[in-house]
C-alpha cells in the first residue's frame, strides 16, 4: 500500500480530519492534503513523528511506493549534509576574515611595523614632523652580568623613550600623531653605589 493510501486510512481510524492531523504534526492542511495525494513526502524529522503518532512502523510507511519516499528522504539528508559543509566553510571563511581584519586593527592603533607592512588598506604616504635634538631617557633597575657570565650586579640604566610627534601630511596641518625611535643611543651606567644611595634611602 503506497504512504498516501496509509496515511489517509490511519487518519480516518483515528477520526481525525486533515486540519487535526496537521495541527499535531505541526504542518498545514495543504501540505498534508498533499501527502495524501501522493503529491509530495514528508521529511524524515515528520516522518518520524507521523509514524509514532498513528502507531504505524516506519517500514510500512516506506513500503509500497517504489522506492520513492526513501529516495526523497535519502536526498534531504544528503542535502542537509552538504548544507552543514557549506555553512561550516562559510563560517569559517568569515571567521578568519573578522580574525585577520582585527589584527590589522590592532596593528594600526599600536603602530605594529610588522602588521602594518601587510596591511593593504594603508596608503603609502610622506610627512613631515619635528623631532627633538636630545632624546627623552628614563633611568631603570636592571641587572649587568660581566663578560665571564660569574659576577653580576644591579645598575640604573638610561634607556631612549619613544617619542610622540605630529606628523603633518600636507600644508594644511591635517596628520596624525605618531611615535618615534630617534637618534643613536648609547647607555651611560650609573654605578651600583650611586643606584643604591639614589634610590634605597
Amino acid at each position: 500500500m503506497q504512504f498516501a493510501n496509509v496515511l489517509r486510512k490511519k487518519r480516518k481510524e483515528l477520526h481525525l480530519t486533515q486540519q487535526q492531523l496537521a495541527d499535531k504534526l505541526h504542518v498545514t492542511r495543504q501540505t498534508l492534503s498533499r501527502w495524501e495525494n501522493n503529491l509530495s513526502y514528508p521529511n524524515l524529522d515528520t516522518l518520524v513523528n507521523l509514524s509514532e503518532f498513528l502507531a504505524v512502523p516506519l517500514d510500512i510507511l516506506l513500503k509500497g511506493d517504489g522506492n520513492l519516499m526513501v529516495n526523497k528522504i535519502s536526498q534531504d539528508v544528503r542535502d542537509k549534509d552538504k548544507y552543514k559543509r557549506y555553512l561550516m566553510i562559510v563560517s569559517a571563511i568569515f571567521i578568519l576574515i573578522f580574525l585577520w581584519l582585527s589584527v590589522l586593527g590592532y596593528g594600526r592603533a599600536s603602530q605594529n611595523e610588522w602588521i602594518d607592512r601587510f596591511n593593504p588598506f594603508l596608503r603609502v604616504q610622506y610627512g613631515y614632523a619635528v623631532l627633538p635634538n636630545q632624546v627623552p631617557e628614563k633611568r631603570e633597575k636592571t641587572t649587568i652580568i660581566d663578560s665571564d657570565g660569574k659576577n653580576k650586579h644591579v645598575a640604573a640604566v638610561k634607556t631612549p623613550q619613544r617619542v610622540d610627534a605630529f606628523v603633518a601630511d600636507d600644508p594644511f596641518g591635517s596628520g596624525s600623531w605618531l611615535k618615534f625611535y630617534t637618534g643613536q643611543y648609547g647607555c651611560k651606567l650609573i654605578p651600583e653605589t650611586t643606584f643604591k644611595r639614589g634610590y634605597n634611602e
